[in-house]
C-alpha cells in the first residue's frame, strides 16, 4: 500500500514565476518509506544537510515510486534530482541505494499519466552520489514545457533501477532532493480567495452560471478595479446553512440571481446579492419570463446566459427553459428559445422595473439541420469596452450541436443589439444575414464559455476561448485565435478540476473567463460544480458554487 505524506511546502506564489524560477511543491507521496526519518517530504525540504534530507523506500518486490503534486499546473522546463548520498561509518556503500535508471511521467489530474520519453537524455539515468565531490549525484533533466500538476519518478530495483544497494540482498532505494523549474508556457493556479468568496452560509448559498459584466462597459484586463461588476447566476439556492456541519437548514431554489461587486478584489464586504425579494418569505428569480414564446411554455423560467453593458443599457440573452419530467436525474429540463432582455444600467445594476423582453430567432436549426443558438458568450469590441484594437462591433457567440458542441458567432453594431434583424452571422468565409448559415469557429466548447482579447506579453492581440473540455480529464481549457472569429484551434488543457474525482454524482462544467476582474497579465477563469443528487446538495452546501483559477503565461 502506498504511503503518503502531508508535506505542505507552501504552494502560495509570493511573486509571479518566470522562466527558470523554482516551482514550489505542495505535497509529495511515495510507494513506501523505510523509516520515519526517510520520508518522501524530505525531498522537498528547504533545510537540512543533503545527507539527512533523504527519502528511502523499502520495496521487496522491487518497484518504487515517488509522486509530486505541484498544487497547480505549470510548464516544466527542467528537473534537478540529487541522488541518495547518505554515508555512515562502517557503511561506505550506502550511496549505492541511490536510484539509477528511472521513468518519468507527468499528469494534469494524477490519474492519467504521460511518460516523458523521446526527449534529450532519455532513457534517464541518475548520476550516483559516490562521495567523490560535493556536486556528485546531481542530475539535470531538460523538459520541453509540458503542462503538468503531478510528476512521478519510478524505478525497478530488481533490474537497473538503483546502483546496486550496499549488499546483494539490499532492496532499499531513494533520493535526497528533487527540484522543478518553470519553462515557457501557460500556468493555472487555484484562486483560493475567489473560491472562498462564494462559500456562504446565509441568503445566497450557492449557484452555477457566473458571468461578469462591468457596469461601465470597460471589459479589459483590470478594468473592474475602477468600478462595479454585475455577476449573473443560474439556478440559485437561497436559505440558511449550518456553520459547523455545512448542511442546508433551509433552502429554496430560484432560477436566476445576480450580485454587485465593488472593485476587482474578492472581498465579501463588497459583494451584494440581488433577486426578487418583494416578499422576503418567498424569494423569486431576478428576471422572470414575460414574452409570448415563454408564455406558451408551462412552467417557463429563465437561465441567464451572458450579457453586456452597452451604451448605458444592460443586455442579457436568457434561455427559455421548461420542465421535462422524462429527463435523467439532474437534467429534467428542456430549452425552448432565447430571449433578449434590455434595461437601463444604473449604478445599482439593471433597472428591474424597466426591463424589456424580446422573443428572438436566436434558437433553431442551421441549414444543415443541426441545433444552434446564441448568447452563450458576449464580447463588446468597441472603444467603450477598452479592448485592444476595437472594430466597433458587439460579438455574440453561441453553440452549434453537430455531434460535438462548437462555437458560432454573430455580430452587430451596439445600437442594433436588441434588433436581431440587423445582425450578421459568420458563415466560415464572411458575414451572412442568415442565421442558418452560421459555421463553427472552434473544434469544441462547453454550453457556457467566453471569448476574451489578450493584452500584453507574447499573446497580445490574440483571443482566448475559455471552456470546459468534454473529454477526460475534465479540465479548464483554452483555444487561441487571431481574430474574434478565430479560428480557435489547438486545445490547451490547463487545469484538471479535482471536484470531478469526488464521485457521488458530482460533475464540473462551463468554464469561462472574467477579464475585467483579472489582474494585468492574468486571466481569471471560473467553472461550476454540481451534483445530480439533491440529497448531496442538502448535506453538503459547499458543492454548488463557482471555483476559480488564475491563468497566465510564464515567459
Amino acid at each position: 500500500m502506498a504511503s503518503s505524506t502531508a508535506a505542505k511546502a507552501s504552494a502560495a506564489i509570493s511573486r509571479p514565476l518566470r522562466t527558470g524560477d523554482n516551482i514550489p511543491v505542495a505535497s509529495v507521496r511515495a510507494s513506501s518509506e523505510a523509516s520515519p526519518d526517510a520520508r518522501a517530504e524530505n525531498l522537498i525540504a528547504d533545510t537540512g544537510p543533503p545527507a539527512s534530507a533523504s527519502w528511502v523506500a523499502d520495496e521487496r518486490d522491487g518497484s518504487v515510486w515517488v509522486e509530486f503534486d505541484l498544487g497547480a499546473t505549470y510548464p516544466i522546463g527542467e528537473m534537478r534530482v540529487r541522488n541518495y548520498r547518505q554515508s555512515l561509518p562502517g557503511f561506505p556503500d550506502l550511496w549505492k541505494r541511490g536510484l539509477r535508471r528511472i521513468t518519468l511521467e507527468h499528469s494534469l489530474d494524477g490519474e492519467r499519466w504521460t511518460e516523458l520519453a523521446g526527449e534529450e537524455g532519455a532513457p534517464y539515468e541518475l548520476a550516483p552520489a559516490n562521495g567523490s565531490s560535493a556536486e556528485a549525484g546531481e542530475t539535470s533533466i531538460r523538459w520541453t514545457n509540458p503542462l503538468a500538476r503531478y510528476v512521478r519518478i519510478a524505478a525497478d530495483l530488481r533490474a537497473d533501477g538503483f546502483w546496486g544497494g550496499c549488499d546483494a540482498n539490499d532492496r532499499f532505494g531513494g533520493l535526497s532532493a528533487v527540484r522543478f523549474y518553470a519553462g515557457t508556457g501557460w500556468a493555472a493556479e487555484p484562486a483560493e480567495a475567489w473560491n472562498a468568496l462564494f462559500r456562504r452560509g446565509s441568503g445566497w448559498t450557492g449557484s452555477d452560471g457566473i458571468y461578469s459584466i462591468p457596469l461601465d462597459g470597460r471589459d479589459s484586463h483590470g478594468d473592474g478595479a475602477f468600478g462595479r461588476t454585475l455577476l449573473l447566476f443560474g439556478d440559485t439556492f437561497v436559505g440558511e446553512v449550518d456553520p459547523v456541519t455545512r448542511r442546508r437548514l433551509t433552502m429554496k431554489m430560484i432560477n436566476n440571481s445576480m450580485a454587485l461587486l465593488d472593485g476587482a478584489e474578492p472581498d465579501p464586504e463588497r459583494l451584494r446579492f440581488l433577486w426578487n425579494d418583494a416578499d422576503p418569505a418567498a424569494p423569486d428569480s431576478a428576471i422572470v419570463p414575460a414574452t409570448p414564446k415563454a408564455a406558451a411554455v408551462d412552467g417557463a423560467y429563465y437561465w441567464l446566459q451572458d450579457g453586456a453593458s452597452v451604451g448605458g443599457s444592460f443586455y442579457c440573452f436568457p434561455m427559455i427553459v421548461g420542465p421535462n419530467p422524462d429527463g435523467p436525474d439532474g437534467f429534467q429540463f428542456q430549452v425552448h428559445g432565447v430571449t433578449i432582455c434590455r434595461s437601463p444600467m444604473t449604478p445599482e445594476g439593471p433597472d428591474f422595473d424597466s426591463i424589456e423582453q424580446f422573443d428572438t430567432p436566436l434558437y433553431g436549426a442551421t441549414a444543415s439541420g443541426h441545433l444552434a443558438y446564441f448568447g452563450a458568450a458576449v464580447m463588446p469590441h468597441t472603444e467603450a469596452s477598452n479592448v485592444p484594437d476595437p472594430d466597433g462591433y458587439v460579438y455574440v457567440y453561441g453553440l452549434l450541436n453537430d455531434g460535438r458542441l462548437r462555437a458560432i458567432v454573430a455580430r452587430t453594431l451596439p445600437e442594433h443589439l436588441s434588433d436581431c434583424g440587423r445582425w450578421t452571422f459568420w458563415d466560415g468565409h464572411g458575414w451572412s444575414p442568415d442565421r442558418a448559415e452560421a459555421a463553427p469557429v472552434s473544434s469544441e466548447t462547453s454550453p457556457e464559455y467566453s471569448v476574451s482579447p489578450l493584452r500584453g506579453g507574447s499573446q497580445h492581440g490574440r483571443y482566448a476561448l475559455a471552456y470546459m473540455r468534454s473529454d477526460e480529464p475534465r479540465a479548464v481549457a483554452i483555444q487561441l485565435g487571431d481574430s474574434p472569429v478565430g479560428p480557435f484551434e489547438g486545445e490547451i488543457a490547463l487545469y484538471a478540476c479535482p471536484e470531478a474525482k469526488e464521485g457521488g454524482g458530482r460533475y464540473v462544467y462551463n468554464a469561462k473567463a472574467h477579464p475585467s476582474l483579472s489582474k494585468p497579465g492574468e486571466l481569471l477563469i471560473s467553472y461550476n460544480v454540481n451534483s445530480t443528487s439533491m440529497i448531496d446538495h442538502v448535506r453538503h452546501a459547499d458543492i454548488y458554487r463557482p471555483r476559480f483559477v488564475n491563468v497566465r503565461r510564464i515567459e
